[in-house]
């Protein structure tokens, strides 16, 4: 059974996910601020985070760089940011890299689901991979870095999705669209270059080429 710590400082909202990931089968852990989660993780590792942003006085952004610049068990822990507020480019820019997925609240129970579904279907995914990888003779490095592309390459998509959507449907002011336009370009150009090196690491060991339609 995977354990997920929510984090919300509104108790309501807490109360709500809380029931939702009880009944899809989930241990829940819950925090009414940064510092409780802070806490928690300190001496508990959950197998997720779903921290919301729109927090006092620490906001979710905040609690995040504690949490990665903590020690290494703590470092590690997936990240979901869940929260009302639209994704701002120069936070996806910022902090793209430090979390697992952008949750938009409202969010329906499927939709949770399906989110939490997808994180661990590619964590597992990339470790089956990973093993393939060391078993064809990749190094240590190598092996960590594919890890860490994959799960790049699939966190930067879905922003790049979320940010394709508001550049889309928001309304246009031209200072606005151009920062996200912006940001849409130098994130595609980014995930370009590690798309290629996966592909190198692919072609230098052909059984992961062949589980690359796999891809979540």
């Amino acid at each position: 059974m995977y354990t997920v710590l929510v984090v919300d400082d509104n108790p309501s909202i807490v109360d709500i996910f809380v029931t939702m990931l009880e009944q899809g089968g989930y241990r829940v852990l819950s925090a009414a601020s940064g510092e409780g989660a802070l806490e928690i993780l300190h001496n508990s590792r959950p197998d997720l985070v779903l921290l919301d942003i729109m927090m006092e006085p620490m906001d979710g952004w905040q609690v995040l760089e504690q949490i990665k610049a903590g020690p290494p068990q703590m470092a590690s822990i997936p990240v979901m940011m869940l929260t009302a507020k639209p994704l701002r480019p120069d936070e996806a820019q910022k902090y793209g890299l430090s979390i697992e997925d952008y949750i938009n609240k409202p969010v329906t129970r499927r939709a949770l689901y399906d989110a939490i579904d997808r994180f661990f279907h590619r964590r597992d995914l990339v470790e089956t991979r990973m093993q393939v990888a060391g078993e064809c003779g990749a190094t240590p490095e190598t092996v960590n870095e594919y890890r860490a592309l994959c799960r790049t390459v699939d966190v930067q998509k879905r922003l790049l999705q979320i940010l394709s959507h508001l550049a889309t449907n928001e309304p246009r002011e031209p200072d606005k669209y151009e920062e996200i336009t912006s940001a849409i370009r130098d994130m595609k150009e980014t995930l370009a270059g590690k798309n290629e090196r996966l592909e190198e690491i692919r072609r230098q060991f052909p059984a992961l080429g062949m589980m690359s339609e796999e891809v979540p």
